[in-house]
Formats: structure tokens, sequence, C-alpha cells
């Protein structure tokens, strides 16, 4: 509540929060905790549930509430080159709200550095800038885990988290 008053805002202030649900497990439950959390420093989240439809058009075209819910990292990534390009300068313009010059810089270097403790170096700087201009809160990194029910063959575990259905039998 300190922060926002000397930021101007004395009395807290109204948001809109958009997301998809039932995307991830228990997805809506983390929304409105962190609506929660906000609302205890003085930020009132108005949380809206809106359809995937909705919501690929405002990804693609825009308007997006100023907080947008976005579950960018899905698919296996050995680093953070792939989460943090989705706030590359480079992307259309509806697709980010963000451009830093100088993240870009460090971005396209470590994309074409073969040496790992270069590269690891390199977005360990892409990352402090990412961290000091906060366009984004990670909140989570979603794990799969699978189980199968005894007598069911033919499944295979994809790194795309796809289960293809006609490739399992059930004996």
């Amino acid at each position: 509540r300190k922060l926002l008053a000397q930021a101007g805002y004395p009395n807290g202030f109204s948001v809109t929060m958009q997301a998809t649900v039932g995307n991830f497990p228990n997805d809506k439950q983390a929304y409105e905790a962190v609506a929660a959390y906000l609302a205890k420093v003085g930020i009132n989240v108005n949380f809206q549930v809106i359809t995937l439809s909705d919501w690929l058009s405002r990804f693609y075209s825009g308007p997006r509430a100023p907080l947008w819910v976005e579950g960018l990292q899905y698919l296996p990534e050995m680093d953070s080159s792939k989460a943090l390009g989705w706030y590359s300068c480079t992307q259309p313009p509806a697709g980010s709200h963000f451009c830093d010059r100088e993240l870009d810089r460090v971005l396209n270097r470590a994309s074409v550095q073969l040496n790992e403790k270069v590269r690891l170096a390199l977005l360990r700087e892409a990352n402090k800038i990412f961290n000091t201009d906060a366009p984004a809160i990670p909140l989570w990194q979603l794990t799969d885990i699978w189980g199968l029910k005894g007598g069911i063959t033919g499944w295979v575990k994809r790194p795309d988290a796809v289960l293809p259905l006609d490739t399992l039998t059930l004996r």
C-alpha cells in the first residue's frame, strides 16, 4: 500500500484481468489467488473469464485487458530463450505490448552462441533485463504427469503433451 501511495494511488485502483479457464489444472483458482493477493495491497481485480475463441482473437488482434493471462511456455525447453522470445520486438504488434532493443540484442546473440558457458551468461543477462523491466510476471511452470491404467498399450509420451488416442488399445 505504501508503494501504491508513493506512485500516486493512495486509495489503490481497479484493473481488469482476462483469462480462459480449464486449460491448466487449477488455473481458475490460481487466477483468483492472484486477484486476492493484489486486493490485500489495494488493487481491485475485475476477473473476467473469456472463451478460447475470444482469447485467440485478442491475442492476435487486440485489445487485451491490462492483466492478461497467457500460457506461453507450452513445450519443454531447456533454457529461457523461448519464453523470453515472446517479449521480443520482432513479435507482431498485436502479439507484443513490450519492446526492449537491448533484450533483443542479447537474445539474438544467445541464439547463435554454441559455447555453453557464454550462452548461459547471455541468457542470464537477458533474464536480468526481463526481470528489471517486468513486462510479465511468470507464475508457474506446468509439469505434465501421466498415469495409465493397466491393460492400455500403444501410448508414447510426446514432448508436446499431445495424447494421440488413435494409437491406444485396451486389452
